[in-house]
Formats: structure tokens, sequence, C-alpha cells
């Protein structure tokens, strides 16, 4: 049953997230980022209620579970750490050929602009941070075997969606009406709260409701995340719109969605 609900939930956010691509492609302007005709409330009605379906589904698991892994955690695992390092490092790339932040060079005055600059790069030192606990901790010393040393890394990697979402918030014009923008800063926000929620089950096995904040959150993130997020970072390439949020970026919270729908299945799975 808890399966059951857990895949209708996975495919619910699908289903959803090709109905915002549709729209996106066909009633959204490039340029303003904004709905040529219909309800703006609806387009977050769904994706908030949706999101409200899943916290409510989180009672159905089990609390004082230990978290256990699959074979599939550790390939989306891996997959994430190279994306979160390609990242990084293309950041730091950006950074040093002065062209970040160029979504507020038009907004900011000088000094903010160089607080930005301070703020993205150390995000980009902190996702190759957290590359590598992803690499030491899920890929290779797997959740039954791993040592509390990696809680630092862990809290220090997962710390980069926070700054990001505080950088996307400053960098970019703010506006209910320009949802992709309002959309990407939800995403690294569930991004940062599942994150936080693997360490606290990882690292709290004994804490009663880790396991159930893991579905909670993971089914959230791949709504968000993945399900939004990537037909607007391909809306985005495709028409050539520049927002604070880097295609690379993109692709790291994409990934963190998958990772979250796997680790949602396996928390329903084993309380099955």
């Amino acid at each position: 049953m808890k399966k059951t609900a857990c895949a209708a939930l996975l495919i619910g956010s699908m289903l959803l997230g090709g109905w915002f691509a549709a729209d996106l492609f066909g009633n959204t302007s490039p340029k303003t980022m904004m709905l040529q005709s219909g309800s703006t409330a609806l387009r977050y009605a769904l994706p908030f209620f949706l999101s409200a379906v899943c916290w409510l589904s989180g009672w159905m698991i089990r609390p004082n579970e230990g978290l256990k892994e699959s074979t599939l955690s550790r390939a989306a695992a891996a997959v994430l750490s190279a994306a979160s390092a390609f990242c990084g490092f293309y950041m730091m790339l950006r950074l040093w050929e002065g062209r970040e932040p160029a979504s507020a060079s038009t907004r900011l005055d000088a000094p903010y602009q160089t607080g930005l600059r301070w703020a993205l790069w150390l995000c980009a030192g902190l996702l190759i941070v957290y590359a590598v606990w992803n690499v030491f901790f899920l890929c290779e010393t797997g959740v039954e075997g791993h040592s509390e040393r990696l809680l630092v890394p862990g809290m220090a990697g997962s710390a980069a969606f926070f700054i990001y979402v505080f950088f996307v918030v400053f960098a970019q014009p703010v506006s209910v009406y320009r949802i992709g923008p309002t959309l990407e800063t939800l995403s690294a926000l569930w991004a940062l709260l599942f994150t936080v929620a693997l360490l606290r089950a990882a690292y709290r096995p004994d804490y009663s409701t880790a396991l159930r904040s893991l579905f909670r959150t993971g089914c959230c993130a791949f709504l968000f995340c993945t399900c939004i997020g990537a037909p607007y970072t391909v809306w985005k390439l495709a028409g050539g719109v520049k927002t604070a949020v880097s295609p690379a970026f993109s692709l790291v919270l994409v990934l963190v969605g998958i990772l979250g729908a796997v680790y949602a299945w396996n928390a329903a799975a084993q309380t099955e």
C-alpha cells in the first residue's frame, strides 16, 4: 500500500511536470517570463497542493526505522557527485573569468555584486565538498558503515543550497508573476531540506521521524527540482532565457530531485 501511494505521488509529480512544460513552451513569454493567458494562482496552487499531499502522506511511514540503501540510490548518488563537482568547477571558472553574477549586473551596485561573487565562490567550493562527501559516504561507505567524521563535510556541502537560495533572491527580480524564478528558489530550498533530512536520517537513526522527513522532502524535491525544474531548464536553454540559476546548477537540482525520489521509494518500501 505504501509503495503504491509513493508511486502515485511520483507519477502525479511527473504528470504535473508535463503540464508545466506544456504551459511553459506554449503560454509563457521568454522576455518577461510571465504567463500570456490564464491564472497565475493556479500555477502555484497545483504544485503546492501536491506538495501538501506528499507531506501528509508522510504519516504512513512508521517511525523508528533505520535508513537503508539500495543499488539504485548508490548509482544516483554517484551521478549527483559528478554533477556537483562539475558545477562547482564550472562556477569557479566563470567567476575567475568575471562572467558571474551576470544576472545581477544591471540590478545591483558594485559592493552588492562583490558580495554575491564571494557568496558564489563559497557556494562553488561547498558543491565540491558535497560531491566528495557523496562519494565517500553514499557511494563507498554506505549508511551502515558510515563514520560521524563525515557529518561536518556533509553539513558544509548541504549549505551550498542554502547559499544559492539567497543568491537567487538577491540576484534577480522577484515577483509572484514571474513563475519560473520563483520556482527556482523553491527548488533550491527543497534540495536543501532533502539533503538535511538525509543527513539526519543517516547520522541520527534513533530519531523517530527521520525516515518520515526523508520521504516527505524526497517527494517534494522530486516535484520541484526534477519534474518542474527539468522542463524549465530546457525552456530556458531553448529560448535563450538567462536567470540567476546557471544550467550547471539546474542539472544538480534535477539530480537531487531524482535522488529524493529514490530515497522516498526506499522509505516506503522498507516500511511496507
